[in-house]
Parts: structure tokens; C-alpha cells; sequence
């Protein structure tokens, strides 16, 4: 889970994926073997649904991630706002402490 940092929806798309891949591929393949083509059928719909949590994974995974950079960078970018106003500030009432005396 800590790899998707408390994200449930990637958590259950990633979930999904995998399982999907293997019980579709399972049932594809046993299907084909067997010549049953409700099973091959299902198994092929099963693995295509799980191409598509796949490629949901990845966007939204993709996604979160550019999101996150920059709100990192824009706060980034407020702190060091912050910071320079800071230090104009405190030279300026340095400044005047000094000619005060």
C-alpha cells in the first residue's frame, strides 16, 4: 500500500489488473486448449477488462504523480517567496534599529 501512497483507487485498479490478467489468461488459454468457447470467450472479455484497469492504472498513477511535483514546486516556490520577504523585512528594520541608537 505504501507504494501508492494511500491511494485506494490505484490500490484496487492495480488489485484488479493483475487478477485479471491472470484468471483471463488462465481461462483464455484453458478454453482454447478444451475447444469450450464460453470459457475462451469469458476468458478473453476477463483479460480485456484487466488491459483496461492496466491502462487506468497507469493514467491516473502518471497523473497523481505530475500533480504531486507541482504542488511540490509551488510550494516550493512560496517558501522561497516567503524566505526573500523575510529577509528584505528583517535588513530593513535592521536598519532602522541601527539609526535609531
Amino acid at each position: 500500500m505504501l507504494l501508492f501512497e494511500g491511494e485506494p483507487v490505484l490500490f484496487i485498479l492495480f488489485a484488479l489488473f493483475i487478477l485479471s490478467f491472470l484468471i483471463g489468461g488462465c481461462m483464455w488459454g484453458s478454453g482454447e486448449e478444451a475447444q469450450d468457447e464460453p470459457k475462451y470467450i469469458v476468458g478473453i472479455i476477463i483479460f480485456f477488462f484487466g488491459v483496461t484497469c492496466c491502462v487506468l492504472f497507469f493514467v491516473l498513477f502518471t497523473y497523481k504523480k505530475i500533480r504531486q511535483k507541482r504542488r511540490e514546486e509551488k510550494e516550493f516556490e512560496q517558501l522561497m517567496r516567503m524566505q526573500n520577504e523575510f529577509a528584505t523585512n528583517q535588513a530593513f528594520h535592521d536598519d532602522e534599529y541601527s539609526v535609531q541608537r
